[in-house]
């Protein structure tokens, strides 16, 4: 057994804390990231996600309406289409983020 809600709290809490690692590992700050991918385990998931670590992001493309939750291939499959639909320009600061019901949490930051 599970208890979801309190995997939820902690991997928002876990997310919180590798965002403010991230931001300041990459010489980031919420303004100079221009769009962010997530991985789509549910909508109230990422809204709760984004409410722990503070930030509202200014462009994000999701799958999670018409693709469900697609586990692991959820982060590099939303990327993809995301940048497939909105091309990237030059120097766009990307952020990808992942966290995993183990709770594992990996960020990547991509400067196009």
């Amino acid at each position: 057994n599970t208890d979801s809600e309190a995997l939820l709290h902690s991997g928002c809490a876990l997310a919180a804390e590798t965002w403010s690692y991230f931001k300041k590992r990459l010489s980031w700050n919420d303004e100079t990231i221009d769009r962010v991918f997530t991985h789509q385990v549910g909508v109230a998931h990422r809204a709760r996600m984004f409410e722990a670590i503070k930030y509202e992001p200014k462009r994000e493309f999701t799958t999670f309406e018409f693709l469900g939750n697609v586990g692991s291939v959820s982060l590099p499959l939303t990327t993809a289409m995301g940048l497939e639909k909105d091309p990237p320009t030059v120097t766009e600061h990307i952020a990808m983020l992942g966290i995993g019901s183990g709770l594992s949490c990996v960020m990547l930051g991509v400067k196009w």
